[in-house]
């Protein structure tokens, strides 16, 4: 069965305590802090956990919409990887 969920302003706009930037090869360290904060109790954004959030919306539009609220703190995980990637350019 498809299921396609519209993606409101509100859903995008949802607040976060923390917002993680990281290559994807970084993905299963991410994993680890994330499960800890949110043991924590915190608000924790992972792009791979919203897809709904990419399916009808420019992808940096969105990131920036999260990226840039200044109640968010963002964890960059800098690697060779993630100076790699088209989106930290």
């Amino acid at each position: 069965m498809l299921y396609y969920r519209w993606i409101t302003k509100e859903k995008i706009m949802d607040k976060y305590d923390i917002a993680f930037s990281y290559a994807s090869e970084q993905r299963k360290i991410i994993k680890k802090y994330e499960k800890k904060l949110k043991e924590l109790g915190l608000k924790v954004f992972i792009d791979v956990e919203h897809p709904e959030l990419f399916v009808f919306n420019h992808v940096p539009d969105i990131l920036k919409k999260i990226y840039d609220d200044s109640e968010t703190v963002m964890l960059i995980f800098l690697s060779k990887d993630y100076a790699k990637k088209d989106f930290t350019k």
